[in-house]
């Protein structure tokens, strides 16, 4: 919202003068003051959403967060941007659908806030 982009604003330029700040495009500036992306394997799993015909107990799903664990942070977010299109997560962009798990989609079906369907 205009109103949490003033107050980000006003608490920023209390610590870099405005006149810096014109300086940078803000995509500059996220990258200087933002924090890498970190996908937590444990919060990533509890948001996930599961297409019809796979479930959290299946052994394919299974396998898939065993993997994620051995992952280093940078694949982690690799493979959360192929999963959802996005380095960074929240609850309503997660999703897992039936043709990642089983290899046999079109790579699509990544659930955006919708219903998780590829089409």
């Amino acid at each position: 919202t205009s109103a949490a982009a003033a107050a980000l604003r006003e608490g920023f330029t209390r610590v870099v003068p405005a006149v810096v700040m014109g300086l940078f495009a803000w995509q500059d500036l996220e990258a200087l003051v933002a924090l890498p992306p970190v996908v937590d394997v444990v919060l990533l799993q509890a948001l996930a959403r599961y297409d019809a015909g796979l479930r959290g107990a299946q052994r394919a799903v299974a396998h898939f967060w065993r993997a994620m664990r051995w992952l280093s942070g940078e694949e982690r977010v690799c493979v959360l941007r192929l999963l959802s299109g996005r380095t960074r997560y929240d609850a309503g962009v997660v999703g897992v659908t039936h043709a990642h798990a089983n290899d046999g989609g079109d790579g699509g079906g990544v659930a955006d806030g919708g219903d998780g369907d590829t089409d």
